[in-house]
């Protein structure tokens, strides 16, 4: 086996990130991307800062949509941050997702709160 050899690269590690976030995105069930952005939004119209686990508490109100790709809910809270409806804190928490480990989270502040859409 051969040794591994780390490659440090900043352009290239924001480029291979942007491509990775890109493919989780394009493999993510369309349905599922709208509703989990919609479950974005309604959350940050009521919570001033909180984490993707109560998005994903959100997203279990809509059981009949759903997505293979585990990931997927990153680029949309991507989407959420570039349509200035949150913004990433440096704060993070340790995630109450059996499956996370309590793995910690990112803490995302509301731009939107107590904004309501048609």
């Amino acid at each position: 086996m051969p040794d591994l050899q780390l490659t440090l690269d900043g352009a290239l590690a924001d480029q291979s990130r942007t491509d990775a976030i890109q493919r989780v995105d394009d493999h993510a069930d369309p349905d599922w991307r709208d509703v989990a952005y919609d479950c974005v939004v309604a959350v940050a119209q009521r919570c001033a800062m909180f984490t993707t686990d109560l998005v994903i508490d959100e997203l279990a109100k809509h059981p009949t949509v759903s997505t293979h790709e585990g990931r997927a809910l990153g680029p949309v809270m991507m989407r959420a941050a570039r349509n200035n409806i949150i913004v990433a804190t440096d704060q993070f928490v340790n995630s109450e997702a059996v499956s996370r480990h309590r793995a910690p989270k990112r803490v995302w502040a509301s731009i939107i709160i107590d904004q309501k859409f048609d």
